[in-house]
C-alpha cells in the first residue's frame, strides 16, 4: 500500500536495524522481537522470509523439502478440502489470479501435513486463514509448514483443541479488559447485552478473515508473532478502545451494536492500536487477565486449564536461548466435537445477521 511504503521511505534506519540484526552471527531474538513490534513492525517481505521463522523458532532442520509427501487421509480431511476451496480470494497486489489454484494446492498440502504429523491437534475454521497469510507473503510452502506447525502446537493451541471451551474463555477477557480500560464504553455495550462474539474471528485469524490490506495484515502477523499468544485479545480490545467515540454515539442496541463493533472501517490507525496494545499487555500481563474483575469463575478455570498459557514460558525461553522447543507431546484428542468447533466460527457469521436482522425489524416498526 501506498502509506507502507511511505514509512519505508521514512524509516531507512529502522530498515537498517532490521537486517543488521537478522545478518548477525548470533541473531538477538529480542531485539527482532523488539523491531517485529515496534514502528511499522518488519517492513519488508524479504525480513519477514528471514525472521518470521525465528520468531516462531520453527524448526527448519527438520522440515522436508517436499511437504506434500506427508499427507495421508485422516478424520478432517473432508473439511480441509472444504475451506482450502473458497480460500484465497483475497491476494496481495502484483499476485496474478492463475496463482490461485496452486497456492490453494500449497495451502492444502500444508494444512493437511500439519495434521497428519501432529495427530494431537484439531483443525479449526479459520486456520486456513492464518496459513494463506504465511504462503502467500513469504512464497514458500516449507516456510509456512514449518511456522504453522509451531503456532499449532503453541500460540493456536487452545484453538486447536477438542472443543472451543478454552478459546470462548479468552474471548470472556474482553470485557473485562474493556471495563478497567474504558469503563464507560464497557457500561455501553454490555447495556445493549452484546457477547463478544463479533471479534470471535479476530482471535480465530489474527484479524485476517475481517481486513482487505495486506500490509496491515501482515504488521499484525509481526506483532502477533513476537508476542505472547493472548496478544489478539490486547489488540482487540484496543481496537474497541479506539473506536470508542463511534461506539458511545450509538444507540444503546444490540443490533446496531453488534453490527457497529462487527465491521472495522478501512481508515483505522493501526499502528496506534498495535502501540496500544502492547502498552495493554504491559499493563495487564496475560496471567493476571483472569483475576480481573468481571471474570466469571467458569471462565478462570478454563483460562487455568489454557494450554498456550502453560506452553508459552518454556516456549519463549527455548526462543530467546536459540534452542529447539522441546513441547511435551500431548495425548491424541477424541474425535467427537468436530461440528461444535465448525459451527463456532459461523457463530459470528449467524450473529451478524441475526444482528442486521433485529435492526431492519426494529426499522420497520418505526416507520410503520
Amino acid at each position: 500500500s501506498l502509506h507502507a511504503t511511505m514509512a519505508r521511505r521514512r524509516e531507512p534506519s529502522k530498515i537498517q536495524r532490521i537486517n543488521d540484526t537478522l545478518q548477525a552471527p548470533s541473531v538477538d531474538i529480542r531485539e527482532l522481537r523488539r523491531l517485529a513490534c515496534t514502528d511499522h513492525g518488519l517492513m519488508d517481505p524479504a525480513a519477514r522470509a528471514q525472521a518470521w521463522p525465528l520468531l516462531a523458532n520453527a524448526e527448519m532442520a527438520s522440515t522436508p523439502q517436499d511437504i506434500e509427501s506427508l499427507v495421508h487421509e485422516h478424520r478432517e480431511t473432508h473439511q480441509v478440502t472444504v475451506d482450502v476451496a473458497r480460500s484465497l480470494w483475497k491476494l496481495p497486489p502484483g499476485t496474478k489470479a492463475t496463482r490461485r489454484p496452486a497456492l490453494r494446492k500449497q495451502l492444502s498440502n500444508i494444512i493437511n501435513a500439519l495434521l497428519c504429523t501432529h495427530p494431537e491437534v484439531s483443525y479449526y475454521q479459520g486456520f486456513h486463514d492464518i496459513v494463506s497469510v504465511l504462503l502467500v507473503h513469504l512464497r514458500s510452502e516449507r516456510l509456512a509448514y514449518a511456522i504453522a506447525c509451531r503456532l499449532a502446537t503453541c500460540h493456536l493451541r487452545d484453538f486447536m483443541g477438542p472443543t472451543m471451551r478454552v478459546p470462548m474463555a479468552m474471548l470472556e477477557l474482553l470485557y473485562p479488559l474493556l471495563q478497567v480500560l474504558q469503563p464507560e464504553v464497557h457500561a455501553h455495550i454490555t447495556r445493549a447485552e452484546v457477547q463478544p462474539y463479533f471479534a470471535i474471528s479476530w482471535l480465530l485469524t489474527w484479524f485476517a478473515h475481517v481486513i482487505e490490506d495486506w500490509d496491515t495484515i501482515t504488521r499484525i502477523f509481526d506483532s502477533c508473532l513476537a508476542s505472547h499468544p493472548f496478544f489478539p485479545i490486547y489488540l482487540s480490545a484496543a481496537v474497541v478502545v479506539y473506536r470508542r467515540h463511534d461506539v458511545l454515539a450509538e444507540a444503546c442496541e444490540y443490533g446496531a451494536l453488534y453490527k457497529l463493533l462487527g465491521t472495522l472501517p478501512v481508515n483505522l490507525d493501526w499502528e496506534f492500536i498495535l502501540s496500544r496494545a502492547h502498552q495493554y499487555a504491559a499493563q495487564y500481563p496475560p496471567d493476571t487477565l483472569a483475576g480481573l474483575p468481571g471474570v466469571p469463575p467458569a471462565t478462570r478455570e478454563h483460562i487455568a486449564a489454557c494450554l498456550s498459557l502453560k506452553l508459552y514460558p518454556s516456549f519463549e525461553k527455548a526462543l530467546i536461548t536459540r534452542i529447539p522447543w522441546d513441547e511435551k507431546p500431548l495425548p491424541e484428542r477424541k474425535p467427537a466435537i468436530f461440528p461444535v468447533r465448525v459451527g463456532m466460527f459461523a457463530m459470528s457469521v449467524a450473529m451478524t445477521v441475526a444482528a442486521a436482522a433485529i435492526m431492519y425489524l426494529d426499522n420497520s416498526i418505526r416507520m410503520g
